[in-house]
């Protein structure tokens, strides 16, 4: 902190300080917005920050309350999305690995 003679200014800064340590981090965990472009406040029509999906290109509200579970329903229906492809496991072979490991 800066040396001020200005007691309004060390107040200032000291509630800025204390209001910017106080904010939650915006953290996004989830896997979800792998697919989704964010776009801040500022950048979008209606000043508010907007998820866009990559493949579909269409915004969704987002914010800090809002959750991520309407686009988590967004991607269950985008036809645009590429389809995820899973491995078929053999049972058999994996419980004689597992087996052998224990």
């Amino acid at each position: 902190m800066q040396s001020t003679n200005d007691p309004n200014e060390a107040i200032a800064e000291i509630q800025s300080t204390i209001s910017s340590l106080s904010r939650p981090s915006l953290r996004r965990f989830s896997k979800v917005w792998e697919d989704f472009d964010i776009v801040e406040k500022g950048h979008s029509p209606t000043k508010k920050p907007k998820a866009i999906c990559k493949y579909y290109r269409k915004g969704y509200s987002t914010g800090p309350m809002l959750g991520n579970s309407h686009l988590q329903r967004h991607l269950e229906s985008c036809s645009k999305r590429p389809k995820e492809t899973y491995t078929q496991v053999d049972q058999h072979a994996y419980r004689e690995l597992v087996a052998r490991l224990l």
